[in-house]
């Protein structure tokens, strides 16, 4: 049976700030049995581990156990390991993680009330007895001089101790652990997928830059270099990782750079310690980039052997594809699976290089796409614990999770809070998973309490963000209100709320929040609509559709509203206009109303603002933000427009899951010739294709039970 072991230790008091750097500690602890047996380890790492088994590493995967907020969650993992007859020794190296996150200054992290030095507690349960962290471990520095999360590591190989975790290994001069504070979090087994090194890239191009080796490896991802190359003792390397060049061809590190108090991110050093091949990769942290510049190699080491490109991200497994005749579509979906799973590190994150942030409203935005094509629900299970620790006790919720207090008074708003009502709704609707509904529910009920208080006295919503990156909102002034934003997305999460609480016989939450939405209804109706235009407060794209997907117009009234939003489109060149709101809903409402060609031309097309823009211009990954050409841009790596995917699949493919369960219902736009698209429910496998033949279309629909 695995229990949680209590004792905390650490290697000394003493821990990273920015300009003060102390290495990540090794630890060793010795334990004997009579026999060869089996074993089992619990260990959690605050921020990180490796852990070592008898000189041999045996970690899940890279960032274990999980990244939470210590004081909230503590992620604990279980082994089962086969002890050797005699001496045996578990080895621990510790970094520093959401522990000691002080390159997210930005977001308060480096203040955070459990900051402090690494610390770890295991316990190794044997046949002969319980051995666990106590004070007898000894600790020793380690070649990890320096690591961060945000900012990067540095490692210095002529500090290695060979065989340190090996039996055989003399620690007589190393020193005792010092007891350590349990900070305090819920405990729990981490029971999401590890992080995977799941591939491997190898450089496109080197090219010389101001004596420095420019590394391009052709994609835009997340990950980390594997260095592996012969140098001198004492050489040191720095290797800065980014995703843009400038005109000159030197690394561009401006559009993930928040601010000045980012002082340093995604830089790692290596120094040699002999003249024999070294192989290293970072352990404590990871980094989004397609670039990375290299200072300190000489021409003959740079190679493309020399540095590869680690593809890693949360092992989560596809559960399907889409694929049609049109190249630009097809890209954009390669696009937003590059983005998707980019950024998902245990759980959703809004860029893999500037922020590493659990951004909630990213994640609200794009799980239905991902549950299309990923197993994600294991991990929303896991994070939505961090959200719901998270939550205040009046229910209000933060603009990112973990977090050490920020972004409850920025960041966060109805948009990014739907993330506690979205995901369990979802995975519901996609896995049939009734628990994550049971496990949020309370949590739910207790935002509707919160958002009550929230209203204005017409009975409004306006405490967000809003219709954010919306195409050029800053030179065309073109920006939907926040009360019709946020309005609306109120409405939706109780919409949605009252179908949990319904599923889950929870009737009277379920007609509150019914009766809540049905209110919320009719005072955007009296404050927000023009009936005589039939045009929505904004007269824009973002307004219109969003009112119009949120049942604000009546029967009798939706013909003209719609025709309005039409207008607008047509108007502005058959080109959207929207943010991230807008966009989730404005294609998947025009392809409902029979404007499946217009929805996809606004999407494809290699016209600027198009996603198909980016496509066109040999893009990976799907951007922050419609930046128009020769202007700052901004990140080049976020998912949280990936709803196109999600479009692609229910729309182009047909596959449409919902509250009443799944249907094949494709459309034929007539850009496109042919469609192939597959999704594994729990229960069966759709295999959807359609062709254009010369005497008409041919559908061929299958739905094979598993």
């Amino acid at each position: 049976m695995f229990e949680f072991p209590s004792f905390f230790i650490s290697a000394t008091k003493d821990y990273c700030k920015s300009f003060y750097h102390v290495n990540a500690p090794y630890i060793r602890k010795e334990f004997e049995v009579s026999s060869e047996c089996e074993c089992e380890v619990v260990i959690t790492g605050l921020g990180f581990y490796r852990l070592f088994l008898n000189g041999k590493e045996i970690t899940k995967g890279i960032l274990a156990p999980y990244i939470s907020a210590p004081s909230d969650v503590i992620g604990y993992d279980k082994y089962k390991i086969t002890a050797n007859k005699g001496k045996n020794v578990v080895g621990v190296i510790l970094g520093n993680g959401m522990q000691n996150a002080f390159g997210g200054v930005i977001w308060d992290f480096h203040s955070a009330k459990w900051r402090g030095a690494p610390k770890t507690a295991f316990c190794i349960s044997t046949p002969d007895g319980k051995f666990e962290s106590d004070l007898s471990c000894k600790w020793h520095p380690s070649p990890i001089t320096f690591d961060d999360l945000r900012a990067g590591e540095h490692y210095d190989a002529r500090l290695e101790i060979k065989g340190w975790s090996t039996p055989e290994y003399d620690d007589s001069d190393w020193q005792n652990v010092i007891p350590a504070q349990d900070p305090g979090g819920v405990k729990r087994f981490v029971e999401c997928e590890p992080i995977a090194t799941v591939g491997k890239l190898s450089a496109v191009s080197i090219t010389k830059v101001d004596n420095k080796h420019i590394y391009d490896f052709g994609q835009n991802n997340a990950g980390n270099i594997l260095l592996k190359m012969k140098g001198k003792v004492g050489q040191k390397v720095t290797i800065v990782h980014g995703e843009l060049l400038d005109a000159n061809g030197r690394l561009d590190m401006r559009n993930i750079i928040c601010d000045e108090r980012q002082w340093q991110n995604q830089t790692v050093e290596y120094t040699f310690g002999s003249e024999e091949e070294e192989v290293y990769t970072p352990a404590f942290t990871y980094n989004g980039f397609r670039y990375v510049e290299v200072d300190g190699l000489s021409d003959e080491q740079a190679t493309t052997d020399a540095l590869t490109y680690l593809v890693q991200h949360s092992d989560i497994k596809n559960r399907g594809y889409f694929k049609c005749s049109d190249e630009i579509v097809n890209a954009l979906e390669r696009m937003t699976e590059n983005s998707t799973l980019s950024n998902f590190w245990y759980f959703p994150n809004d860029c893999p290089h500037r922020e590493k942030n659990g951004w909630t409203g990213d994640a609200a935005l794009s799980c239905e796409q991902t549950l299309l094509s990923h197993e994600s629900e294991k991990s929303y299970e896991e994070w939505l614990v961090s959200i719901r620790a998270a939550q205040k006790e009046n229910g209000a919720l933060p603009g990112i999770v973990p977090t050490g207090g920020w972004g409850f008074h920025w960041g966060n708003g109805p948009a990014w809070d739907a993330v506690l009502t979205f995901l369990p709704y979802y995975t519901y609707i996609y896995r049939g998973n009734k628990k994550i509904l049971e496990d949020n529910a309370d949590a739910i009920d207790l935002y509707i309490t919160y958002m009550q208080t929230k209203l204005d006295e017409k009975g409004l919503a306006h405490y967000g963000l809003g219709d954010w990156c919306q195409v050029e909102v800053r030179s065309k002034g073109i920006l939907s209100p926040l009360e019709v934003t946020d309005t609306m997305t109120c409405i939706e999460i109780l919409k949605k709320a009252a179908f949990i609480f319904k599923t889950l016989g929870q009737l009277e939450r379920m007609e509150r929040a019914e009766k809540f939405a049905q209110k919320m209804i009719n005072d955007a109706r009296a404050h927000l609509v023009d009936f005589d235009t039939m045009l929505v407060k904004g007269n824009c794209q973002t307004s219109q559709a969003m009112a119009l997907n949120m049942g604000v117009f009546n029967a009798d009234e939706y013909e003209k509203a719609y025709a309005q939003l039409k207008n607008m489109i047509i108007a502005n060149g058959n080109m959207h206009e929207c943010g991230i709101l807008g966009c989730r809903v404005i294609f998947e409402l025009l392809a409902e109303n029979g404007d499946i060609d217009l929805a996809l031309e606004m999407i494809a097309s290699t016209k600027f603002p198009a996603f198909g823009s980016w496509a066109a211009a040999g893009e990976t990954t799907l951007w922050e933000a419609f930046d128009r050409p020769g202007i700052k841009v901004g990140s080049k790596n976020h998912h949280m427009y990936g709803a196109i995917s999600a479009f692609f699949y229910r729309q182009l493919a047909g596959i449409r899951v919902g509250e009443d369960g799944v249907k094949v219902e494709p459309k034929y736009p007539a850009a496109i010739n042919f469609v192939e698209a597959q999704h594994r429910t729990n229960n069966e496998i759709i295999n959807v294709r359609w062709e254009r033949k010369d005497d008409g279309i041919v559908t061929d629909i299958k739905r094979i039970p598993v």
